[in-house]
């Protein structure tokens, strides 16, 4: 029998289908629904590791196991699409348990030769007193390890967070190559210095990529940990803001309640019940206007829009809104949305406030739609930007306004694209401005 083929049968199959069992294991999936599914993923993955073994582990170990991981990522892929966090545990689980198996061999291979270098030895004979036990433990060490699977979920619950998020896959992505970099690195030593037959080096090489391995991990958690709480504290000073904004709304609509009951309390020592009704009727339409909550699935949106209604309303604007979604499926955290919509009303708000217009159009139009597969968010006030200034209303460190920094346009865009959507500003023909927020569904 060729030797390429021997060590497909002897090595690579029994590499792949045991550590994956072993991963599959841990990550309690249901093997016999799926038997057949994981049985091709893991001969399929056997014969990606068989031929990039014979190809490019000579050239950098970095590099195969780099082509390695990815050949992994597209057969299990394949088998379970749709679904990227479930492939991220698996394949996550599968490395770990595949590189435990290696670590086996490592400490094996200087007690079966004390002096021979692993590829000199027959195939058959490393296999069945080398590479099949530690194969055969890493299976077995997956039932003990179950006991830290609620760890393993949770860090995966970290990247997750609340929402599917590009952000958290890029992050993921950025870990795996981390530890593709490191690993690639510890086995391109070992096969540069070849030193198998010297198990005090190779124990001190050993404990030296556990540390750098552990150190990545704990670097990346505590990333992540950062970013939950930088997150937490924006969602805090949101809520804040737009809870104040409301406490003052009633403060003020509280001193208007008194003005009101001053004026028809003259009204009626005047006995004057044609004006008392007339004012009452203007009176009960005022209220109702701001007293009725606009509600979407989102919290922070409705709390948001709520706030500014009664911000207008306090400098004699009308915030107009056009609502026809509940905005059910907002993408990513809804407070990005909520920076950038607070922004662009912000925006129209001060503009409005500004400009000597007459009381009809003291106004801000707020719609709020959806378009097929995504949301669209349009913002409309009086008064048009002149055409010399469009063309820098999302470049940095450009403002019309005194005393401001220029960055909310440009941030707000930026966050746009980072929620895979679009901001811009609608030219047309009438005197209004209008910016547009188009956003996927989830």
């Amino acid at each position: 029998m060729p030797a390429e083929l021997l060590f497909l049968l002897t090595v690579s199959w029994p590499e792949t289908l045991l550590n994956l069992l072993a991963a599959v294991i841990f990550l309690g999936e249901d093997i016999p629904a799926n038997w057949r599914k994981w049985l091709s993923a893991g001969l399929l993955i056997g014969i990606c590791f068989w031929a990039l073994f014979r190809t490019v582990v000579d050239v950098s170990a970095t590099i195969y196991i780099l082509l390695a991981l990815a050949s992994a990522a597209i057969v299990l892929n394949g088998f379970f699409p749709g679904d990227f966090w479930r492939l991220a545990r698996i394949l996550t689980a599968f490395t770990a348990f595949l590189n435990f198996s290696h670590l086996l061999t490592y400490g094996l291979l200087p007690i079966f030769s004390d002096a021979t270098p692993r590829l000199a030895i027959e195939i058959p004979e490393i296999a069945v007193r080398v590479w099949w036990p530690a194969f055969v433990i890493s299976l077995l060490a997956s039932y003990p390890a179950r006991r830290f699977r609620p760890a393993f979920l949770g860090f995966f619950s970290l990247l997750e967070g609340r929402h599917e998020s590009p952000g958290a896959r890029r992050m993921f992505l950025a870990f795996v190559l981390q530890i593709a970099l490191i690993l690639g690195l510890f086995n391109d030593l070992l096969n540069y210095t070849q030193i198998y037959a010297h198990p005090g080096q190779t124990a001190a090489l050993i404990a030296t990529f556990l540390i750098l391995l552990g150190s990545s991990i704990y670097t990346l958690v505590a990333a992540i940990t950062s970013t939950e709480k930088s997150t937490y504290d924006l969602a805090q000073k949101t809520i804040s803001d737009n809870f104040m904004s409301l406490i003052n709304s009633v403060r003020a609509q509280r001193h208007d309640f008194v003005n009101h009951i001053q004026v028809l309390s003259e009204l009626a020592h005047q006995q004057d019940i044609h004006q008392i009704r007339e004012y009452l009727s203007q009176l009960i339409s005022i209220t109702h206007q701001q007293s009725e909550l606009l509600i979407t699935e989102d919290p922070f949106i409705s709390s948001l829009i709520n706030a500014k209604i009664n911000q207008a309303a306090l400098q004699g604007i009308e915030l107009k809104t056009e609502i026809s979604t509940a905005l059910p499926r907002v993408p990513l955290k809804a407070l990005d949305v909520v920076r950038i919509l607070g922004n662009l009303i912000d925006n129209a708000l001060e503009k409005v406030a500004l400009q000597a217009f007459n009381g009809a159009d003291r106004w801000v139009k707020l719609t709020i739609a959806e378009n097929g597969p995504f949301y669209t968010l349009t913002v409309t006030n009086p008064g048009k930007i002149p055409a010399e200034i469009q063309a820098r209303l999302f470049t940095p460190d450009f403002s019309t306004k005194p005393g401001h920094s220029g960055i909310g346009l440009y941030n707000s865009r930026h966050l746009a694209e980072l929620l895979h959507g679009k901001l811009d500003y609608l030219p047309g023909s009438d005197n209004l401005t209008r910016f547009r927020l188009v956003l996927p569904k989830l």
